[in-house]
């Protein structure tokens, strides 16, 4: 079973512009797009993100979405593998 990674947009990018990239990555992981949460401090959103990807997947993002997913994975620690 391959690894799940989540790619996550940056601000104001619609997560299907990421598309080219997932297909380009898909024969090595599941690649999951989400949609960034939509309102709330740089802390809510960390925790909307935190209830929709499950431990231990993979974390990527672009602008915005980077970010937020080096602080996900900061405070998942170890059940972040990158």
């Amino acid at each position: 079973m391959r690894e799940a990674l989540y790619l996550l947009p940056g601000w104001g990018l619609a997560p299907e512009l990421l598309k080219p990239l997932a297909e380009a990555l898909h024969s090595r992981w599941d690649v999951k797009l989400l949609a960034l949460p939509e309102r709330g401090s740089a802390e809510l959103c960390l925790d909307a993100l935190d209830r929709q990807i499950p431990a231990h997947a993979w974390l990527a993002g672009w602008s915005l979405g980077g970010m937020l997913a080096v602080a996900l994975a900061a405070r998942r620690g170890a059940a972040c593998p990158g």
